[in-house]
């Protein structure tokens, strides 16, 4: 890999015949293009096992880093020699960084999911339990509840993963999705545990206190006003998710990835190191 990023980055190279289309896309453009393509395919698991046993079937990155420079060649020509390339060191550079930005979003994606998974199924397990209770208590566990296995923490931690997402996608990639289908499906499946859990404390409180006054006489309205207190606003929730942790994170990597790929592993390793002093 550090050989195809060096040769493209410091020799010139012959231009082969290429499709007139795909030479005119600029470095976005041409990673959004693969992007779509690689999506394709259910995973990134799926992806990479293609990659290895049909390789005609995809892009690869030696072929997209070719597709680029033959773009910015074709482009420029009358150019000077000295101006064409270091267009083409900028555009191969700004490729390989978006083609890694992507693969590590996605990495990002699944370290958390298992855990965000399993989270959200120990939620809804105890909700389903709290339904049995006539009483309700069971409702209010979260204040009490050790910080990683509580409603309010769990809607933090994939709202901001969510915002994170759609972060990169807007700033980098023209608001395309980033993420494989699969992955985009789990996050999905997250928020809807997160929307049944609220819905089903609700309906466990108005039952609750339907039984606890059985008889009484009720009025329109009354349902609201007893409006069960859940121990946090999921929208306020929301408007308060800052995502640029992640974000810094897998863009740090991004740009580590580049360094090594060009073989300076040192400095891909000081900044790595240097992010994780800041997240510290």
């Amino acid at each position: 890999m550090r050989n195809i990023l060096l040769r493209w980055v410091k020799v010139g190279t012959t231009e082969n015949r290429m499709d007139k289309i795909a030479k005119s896309l600029t470095p976005k453009q041409a990673v959004i293009a693969s992007m779509e393509e690689a999506h394709r395919f259910e995973s990134l698991s799926e992806y990479a096992l293609v990659t290895v046993e049909r390789p005609e079937e995809v892009t690869d990155f030696a072929a997209l880093i070719e597709q680029v420079e033959f773009g910015v060649r074709d482009r420029m020509k009358g150019e000077t020699a000295k101006k064409v390339q270091k267009t083409v060191r900028d555009a191969v550079l700004e490729t390989a960084f978006l083609y890694h930005l992507h693969l590590r979003v996605n990495e990002h994606f699944g370290l958390e999911a298992r855990s965000m998974g399993l989270m959200g199924l120990l939620l809804l397990e105890r909700d389903c339990a709290a339904m049995q209770e006539p009483t309700g208590t069971r409702l209010y566990l979260d204040r009490d509840d050790a910080k990683h296995i509580n409603l309010p923490y769990y809607a933090t931690e994939v709202f901001t993963l969510k915002a994170a997402v759609e972060q990169v996608a807007k700033r980098y990639f023209d608001n395309h999705q980033v993420l494989w289908k699969s992955f985009a499906e789990q996050l999905e499946n997250f928020i809807q545990i997160i929307n049944q859990t609220v819905a089903n404390r609700e309906d466990a409180f108005y039952f609750a206190d339907w039984s606890r006054h059985s008889g009484e006489t009720r009025h329109l309205g009354d349902r609201d006003k007893k409006r069960p207190n859940l121990n946090f606003d999921l929208e306020a929730l929301k408007q308060s998710i800052d995502p640029k942790e992640i974000v810094k994170s897998v863009v740090y990597l991004a740009h580590s990835d580049i360094l090594s790929l060009m073989g300076d592993h040192q400095a891909a390793a000081e900044r790595v190191a240097s992010l994780f002093r800041t997240v510290e």
